[in-house]
């Protein structure tokens, strides 16, 4: 079983948000901002990289470089292949994401 970790104890602490180009990661990045948690999320558009979101594809190792990870203190994964279609057409590439 986890430790239970207060609001009060990850402020100022940095959190990453793996998929916030989505509707769940985009909402959870607002929220956890607005609470006043530092975030950093990550994205697959190049044109939406910024201080606070980094370029990262789940499918390309190299791309997991780019993640301080000495600086993270949790983790929130929302990125995911919701299409179905696209999951039993490609069911490799889907395991790897």
């Amino acid at each position: 079983m986890g430790t239970v970790v207060s609001a009060a104890d990850l402020n100022n602490k940095l959190i990453l948000v793996i998929g916030s180009d989505g509707s769940i990661g985009k909402h959870l990045v607002t929220q956890l901002i607005m609470q006043g948690f530092c975030v950093l999320s990550t994205t697959r558009k190049l044109s939406t990289v910024n201080e606070n979101t980094i370029y990262l594809d789940l499918s390309d190792y190299e791309s997991w470089r780019t993640i301080p990870f000495e600086r993270i203190e949790s983790a929130i994964i929302c990125a995911s292949i919701s299409s179905i279609d696209k999951c039993q057409l490609n069911p490799q590439a889907t395991r790897i994401i």
